[in-house]
Parts: C-alpha cells; structure tokens; sequence
C-alpha cells in the first residue's frame, strides 16, 4: 500500500478522465462509421445531424443534449462532492460500452455505436469517480437515449396509434351526437352530405409523443423532488399525448360536422394540432402539480432510493493501493483499445451469392416475365418492359440482361450499366435500376425488377436488391413506400412454401395513396422477404443480428437479397390470396440452385 496526496489524486484522476473522454469524443465526432441509412461512412455527430433534419419527428432532438449539460451544470457541487476512488463496477460498463461501439462499427450498426456512445458518456465517469458520481449521471445520461433514431419504431407503432385515434375518435363522437362509422383508419359520416375523414401517417400522434416524452422526462426532474414522483409523472407521458391527439381528432370531425370537411381539413387541420399541444403542456403541469402534494406512506417511500448526494469519505485521507491505481489507469487504457481496433481491423471479406441461381425464368406458371428498364434522363425517366422495347424493335447496345434460348432472364448478377437507348426521348440510356436508386445504392449492389403478367394484363411486378459489401442496398420498403405518398393500411404475417423447401415467413402491406388534385390514387398490396442461404426473415432486427454476427465473428460480409412482390388492385391479395402466395413460392423455388 502507498499513499497518495489529495492534491496528486485529483490531477491523477482528471488525467484518467480527461484522455478516455478526449477518446470518446474522437470516436463520437471524427472516426467515420457506416451509417446504415445511406450515404456512406460519415462520423456519428453528423449522422445524427443529418437524422434530425430529415426527421418530423426527432425536430426537438438537438436540444435534448442542451437539457442534459445544464443538468450536469447546476448539479456540478453535488458532483465533485460524490467524488470517490475507482469503482471496478464502472470499468465493467465502459468494457461493455467499448465492445457495444466496435460491435456496432463492425455490424455497421449505427443505433448501436450511438447507444455505447451514451453509455460511455455514464461509465467513464463511473469507473473513475465512483458509483456516487454515476448516481448524479444517470439522468443526464439516459436523456442522451431520447436522441436516437427509432424510424423502425414509428413505422410499427403509427398503423397502431391511427387505429386507436380513429377508433376513440369516432366513437366519442357518436356519443356526443354526430353519426359516424369508422372503416380502417376512415372516419366517416352516417349523415347525408357529411364527411369523409382519415386518420393519416402525420395524424398518429407519434410525434407528439415523442415530444411529449423529453417534454415530461426533463419536466418531472426539475419539479418532483422524490423519484417516485419523478417516474409517476412520467409514466403519464403517453397517454397525455394520446388524449391530446385523440381530442384533435374529435375537434376535427365536430368542426367538420358544423362547418364542412373542407374547412375541418384545411386551415383547422393544419394549426390544431399546436392549440391541443399547448393544452397537454397544461394537463402535465396539473398532474405535476397533484403528485407533487400527494404523499406516500412512509414504510413505501423509504424504498425508493435518492439522488442526493451523499458525502464521501475524503480522499485526502485514504490510502490508495496499486490496485486503485491499475483500475483508474484502465479507463482510457480500455477506450484507447477500442479506438485501435476500430482502426487496425482489416477489411471485411466480400460475401459470395452461391446459393443463387444466376438466372430467372422467363415464365413461372402461367406468368410471363419481362425486365422493367428505367430511362436516366432527367427529363423523361420513363419506364419501358423488354418487351415493348422488342416490340418497338429497339436493340440493345451492351450485353446484360436478355432473353436467353432457354428459357430465362439474363444473370441478376450483371453491373448496372445501360442496356439501350430510351426510345422515348432517344437521348437516356436505359438502366435495370432507376436514377433515384442508383445514386443512392452502393456501386456494388445489384438490382432486377421484372414484370410478370397473365391474360394480357399485369399481374405482379417483382424487384430483387441484392446487397453489397455493405447493408445500405436493403431496407424496410414500408419506409420508402411512405417517403412516396403512400399511407399503411394493414401489415401482417404470412408464409410461403416453395416445392422442396421449407415455410418461409413473408410480410403482407396493404397501402393506400390518397387522391391527390390531378385526382390519381389507388391501393397496392405486396408482400416481401429477406434470404441469404438458408437464412429467411422479414424482422429487420434478426437480420442485423445475423449480420452483425457475419461481420463480426466470421468476417465476412454475407450477402442478403430482398424480394419484393407487388400487386395493384385489382389484381392482389384481396381477391387472389392464394395466387400470389402460389406464385411467391413458385418463385422463391426458381431464385434458389
């Protein structure tokens, strides 16, 4: 055992501290990491940046890490007064934070890399300081959580919450006296020469809810002194912001049943939802105002911890060891680490497509197929099948995708050059893969979209994306679907069973796309799955997983191939179930050596 001054302590420690932190904030703010949304490597503060900007519902987000720095601010006595030795618990975290990030690198898993950074930013702090100072760190840390992107949450839980809107709304309006019947997500009226309304994607309510979730999170901190009550009124969050959507909804068909759907729709519409918003920020300071006199029986509140701080014993008088030494000496040992495998890790080996067939049949039962080819001139990009372009007697001008005398399309496996010249503008070349797609997909994906047809009439239209080295070729349809115009009706589960393989789960989305001005809408249904070998899914969450364990345990890159049925009514799922299924599966058995 040695002693060591308070004085040589502190400035130990603040050096330990202040070099994990320094490579934290490298790795946060300047190692790029593929980002998983598209646009390649880039660091993770720009990737979040670029999140927030794009995303309606994360608009409040850069100013959630304000709110957790003047916590950390106004908190700092009750900090530097917490201050202990090195707790061994915390070094534990920042291991376990340090592989969460190259996991996340190597997975190339974005969420995942932001969610050990805001780990870290609790666990150094830890393991340097003390569970004392973690104790004042565990709000401003988990605040950091409400910044991350959940696109995948939203598009699961806003069909749900449109239900729910919808469902509540029109049922308090038939008790209030105005006839309505709900259909789906529409409202509409029993009255003659009523209305006809619809619960859309922006009338879920999610937004408010993420807002009103930091909203009362940060509200509930400052206000409630006991942290039963800090969690009671959080708790209240969701539904608040529920009550309010729902209220905005019953405004909105009231409004409609006096004055008219277009007034109800047009300016009403658009600013209600700022009139209910401020009538929530009243309901939570009402219920912060009751649960802040409300009191709880002695014997249950004396178990619930408190964040106060607690005086620690002084470090001037302790007596360190060796062993406090190596443990504050391995809080940026670790993070140093972390940062060198991230950089050192060779490069990811390309997957193979051997389980692939290099070649799609021209016919699948009695569905003929014919490749769609898309114009890349900005101003026409019209869309042409082979066929048309056969029967206009254009010929092609590279090799690539075409008829073969056995029977089949060309190799899915050919480079996304140009095949002909469009005979419409007769200035583009005609790719297999659109424009928009093609700067935006990764130069080494592969991209095939056929339209089979039956008695003279489309019937479905299949689009294969084949990834490459990296997951940016394949994501949820349902979110690009929706970024189109289109609006969720229903998803559900179902499965396929191709000739001599297995059941393959398969996802069913019926959208729906509004009438617009020009007066052109209508519904589509498709159904679509994710293969790689023996691997089937439609959870986006296990194909990470398996991913992430490729990359990450066997290096390699696998390569993944999502497939993409569609079908416009009236053709689909409605009045053909078992078709589609039969051809999907007919399909999948074609796709497979």
């Amino acid at each position: 055992m040695f002693d060591i001054s308070h004085k040589r302590w502190r400035k130990g420690s603040w050096i330990c501290f202040g070099v994990a932190a320094a490579v934290w904030l490298w790795l946060f703010t300047a190692l790029p990491v593929s980002s998983g949304f598209g646009g390649g490597p880039t660091p993770l503060l720009f990737l979040l940046r670029r999140i927030w900007s794009g995303s309606a519902d994360l608009g409040h987000a850069p100013f959630l890490p304000l709110v957790s720095l003047y916590v950390v601010f106004i908190r700092r006595k009750a900090i530097v007064d917490s201050m202990d030795g090195p707790d061994v618990r915390g070094l534990l975290f920042v291991l376990f934070g340090a592989i969460l990030f190259w996991l996340g690198v190597k997975a190339e898993g974005a969420r995942l890399c932001m969610l050990a950074a805001a780990l870290l930013v609790w666990a150094i702090p830890f393991s340097v300081w003390g569970a004392g100072v973690a104790r004042q760190l565990i709000f401003p840390a988990a605040f950091l959580l409400l910044c991350l992107p959940i696109d995948t949450l939203a598009v699961f839980f806003s069909m749900k919450l449109r239900l729910l809107a919808a469902t509540l709304g029109a049922g308090i309006a038939n008790g209030v006296g105005i006839p309505t019947t709900r259909i789906g997500t529409g409202i509409h009226s029993l009255a003659g020469g009523g209305f006809n309304l619809d619960v859309a994607e922006a009338c879920s309510g999610l937004r408010s809810i993420f807002a009103m979730i930091a909203l009362t999170a940060a509200y509930a901190f400052f206000t409630q002194k006991t942290l039963w009550r800090k969690w009671a009124l959080f708790a209240f969050a969701v539904p608040i912001a529920v009550i309010g959507n729902v209220v905005r909804i019953l405004a909105i068909i009231i409004v409609a049943a006096i004055f008219g759907e277009k007034k109800a729709t047009g300016f009403y519409h658009d600013y209600s939802g700022y009139v209910v918003f401020v009538v929530a920020i009243l309901l939570l300071m009402e219920l912060g105002y009751l649960i802040a006199k409300y009191s709880l029986p002695a014997r249950i509140s004396s178990h619930f911890p408190s964040f106060q701080s607690k005086p620690s014993t002084s470090v001037g008088e302790r007596s360190f060891g060796k062993r406090d030494a190596v443990l504050l000496a391995l809080t940026p040992a670790l993070m140093g680490i972390c940062a060198v495998m991230t950089l050192i890790e060779p490069a990811i080996r390309p997957g193979n497509l051997d389980y692939l067939t290099d070649k799609m049949p021209t016919e699948i039962g009695p569905w003929h197929g014919s490749p769609v080819w898309h114009c890349h001139n900005e101003q026409c990009l019209r869309m042409f099948t082979e066929d048309e372009l056969a029967k206009a007697g254009v010929l092609p001008i590279a090799s690539g995708l075409t008829h073969s005398r056995s029977g089949e399309l060309g190799s899915v496996l050919g480079e996304m050059r140009p095949q002909y010249r469009c005979p419409a503008c007769e200035k583009g070349e005609l790719f297999a893969v659109s424009l928009g797609e093609k700067q935006l997909l990764p130069a080494d994906s592969r991209i095939l979209r056929v339209r089979y047809s039956k008695d003279a009439r489309e019937a479905f239209s299949v689009t294969l994306v084949i990834s490459g080295a990296n997951r940016d070729s394949i994501h949820e349809p349902e979110s690009c679907l929706l970024s189109q115009g289109y609006e969720t009706r229903k998803i559900s589960m179902m499965s396929i069973s191709p000739e001599g393989y297995s059941s393959i789960p398969v996802k069913r989305v019926d959208l729906e796309q509004p009438r617009g001005r020009n007066g052109k809408g209508g519904r589509t249904t498709f159904v679509y799955w994710i293969f790689s070998g023996d691997r089937n899914t439609t959870s986006r969450a296990l194909w990470k997983l398996w991913t992430a364990w490729d990359r990450a345990v066997r290096h390699e890159s696998s390569r993944w191939v999502m497939v993409t049925v569609t079908a416009e009514q009236p053709v689909g799922l409605k009045d053909r179930p078992e078709e589609m299924l039969t051809f999907c599966g007919e399909l999948m058995r074609a796709l497979r050596k």
